[in-house]
């Protein structure tokens, strides 16, 4: 039987002869909640079903919508049932952009928006998808009326790094691989918690804030959001500790400035930035940051594909452990001695073009 954790936003309850699936935040303030009764390909459902949708597990064939659902099927080597996802230019995966390749796995929509009849032309058992509460932006309606099975995958509102990691289980339950979710995630938050620990009793924190401008408005994640509890655990600071939001809160740059001037680190979570000189040229007032002058940013596009896709947003969600491991190698090199950095680079000086 699978145990949930740490995950808030979905819960699992073993039934006579079903596994019952209920997925009870699919996004942030959501009124609506999703029920799914999983039954064997050979066993029969109960009497009362309800609104719940019923799935015969475990499914053989699966469109993938969201990237960050590739990499369960990855570690869940599950590959193999693989048959489409919405758009394969957003993909960075190199197994699955082959699989594109051969013909294996196609694009069924683009920038968001699924394509029925590519679609069913991939005749999936399942369709992972992921909802806003939205309904001009969501497919899961649109696909849920054409006569297609839906799981909306709530990971992206839980509010720790576990957390959204243990969603994994959620996708093993409808592949069939339970015992192999409960093996790859066990480690994933042994390891976590191992690092987590050696800097519970450091008492020198750095200051650290993250996010950046964006036409005029900066977003930073909240104080009680995933990132902010990353960094709580590798020892530092945030600069908006104080503040309750989960997800990213909006502030000018004067807002900013007042509170991480003099900030030690700056975490970017946008990449397109060569080193410190492009940097200056996007905003010269980003020179009046402590960290910029002290050459203490990094971004966490260490690994991009040719076509400039972040591995880090597909799969570094499923990696915390490595995420939190970078942190304080930046953060307490004396902990981490001997790490290499995975997931973030620290942003060069200015080079002679760019000064």
């Amino acid at each position: 039987m699978t145990e949930v954790r740490y995950a808030k936003g979905f819960s699992v309850e073993a039934g006579d002869g079903f596994t019952r699936v209920r997925v009870t935040r699919p996004w942030r303030g959501a009124q609506t909640s999703f029920e799914y009764l999983l039954i064997p390909r050979d066993g029969e459902p109960p009497a009362e079903v309800g609104e719940a949708h019923v799935m015969r597990v475990p499914v053989q064939s699966v469109v993938a919508m969201s990237t960050t659902h590739l990499p369960h099927l990855e570690m869940l080597d599950c590959l193999d049932r693989l048959v489409g996802v919405n758009d394969i230019s957003h993909v960075y995966s190199p197994e699955v952009i082959e699989l594109h390749r051969q013909g294996t796995v196609v694009s069924v929509g683009r920038e968001g928006t699924v394509d029925l009849e590519q679609l069913a032309a991939t005749e999936p058992e399942l369709v992972f998808d992921v909802a806003l509460g939205q309904a001009d932006a969501d497919n899961y309606r649109t696909m849920l009326d054409g006569g297609f099975s839906v799981a909306v995958n709530g990971e992206w509102t839980e509010d720790t790094p576990l957390a959204r990691a243990e969603w994994i289980k959620f996708t093993a339950l409808f592949l069939g691989r339970v015992a192999e979710a409960e093996r790859v995630f066990d480690a994933i938050a042994a390891e976590y918690e191992r690092l987590a620990k050696l800097t519970a009793e450091v008492t020198a924190r750095p200051l650290v804030f993250a996010g950046n401008e964006f036409q005029g408005t900066w977003y930073v994640p909240g104080g009680a959001s995933y990132l902010a509890q990353f960094f709580h655990d590798a020892g530092a600071r945030y600069v908006w500790d104080d503040d309750s939001s989960t997800g990213s809160i909006t502030i000018d740059f004067e807002a900013v400035l007042e509170r991480a001037r003099e900030a030690d680190d700056w975490f970017l979570h946008s990449g397109g930035f060569a080193d410190l000189g492009g940097l200056a040229a996007a905003d010269e007032r980003y020179g009046l940051l402590k960290a910029v002058r002290e050459q203490r940013v990094y971004c966490n596009d260490a690994q991009l594909s040719p076509a400039g896709r972040n591995a880090y947003f597909e799969s570094g969600i499923m990696h915390p452990e490595q995420v939190l491991a970078d942190l304080i190698h930046i953060l307490h090199p004396e902990l981490l001695p001997e790490h290499q950095l995975t997931w973030y680079r620290r942003i060069p000086p200015a080079t002679e073009a760019n000064r």
